[in-house]
């Protein structure tokens, strides 16, 4: 054990407790924020990801929407989000729901389901 792992009684530090209720995995995903009106995007990266929740980085300090849907590249799905933490250019995610299929042809979904058409990978063409 290194010194500095040691605090002044000569114990090791307390254990922080996990208060998420599913461990989230590590990714290196390409993303966009939107706002719930689609008027405004904000590309980011997807650090790691639950079924519950997801923690982002965006560049250089961009605002995001507190309430707001996560289009992942390379997913057929629109998540709506909450942000629940928000340090400078990091957030912390929490998925209320998951639009996928047919449910992004809805009329109130439809800019959701073109940006999520964008980011899905394209077939090679020989």
């Amino acid at each position: 054990m290194a010194v500095s792992e040691i605090n002044e009684s000569g114990l090791p530090p307390a254990v922080v407790v996990q208060r998420r209720r599913q461990l989230r995995k590590k990714t290196f995903l390409g993303g966009i924020i939107v706002s719930c009106d689609g008027t405004r995007t904000v590309d980011c990266v997807i650090r790691d990801l639950s079924d519950n929740g997801a923690r982002i980085k965006v560049p250089s300090r961009q605002p995001i929407p507190k309430r707001a849907y996560l289009i992942i590249s390379g997913k057929e799905a629109a998540y709506e989000i909450m942000v629940v933490r928000s340090l400078t250019d990091e957030f912390g995610l929490q998925i209320l729901a998951t639009h996928a299929g047919e449910e992004l042809k809805r009329p109130d979904l439809t800019f959701l389901r073109r940006l999520v058409v964008e980011r899905l990978p394209r077939a090679h063409i020989a």
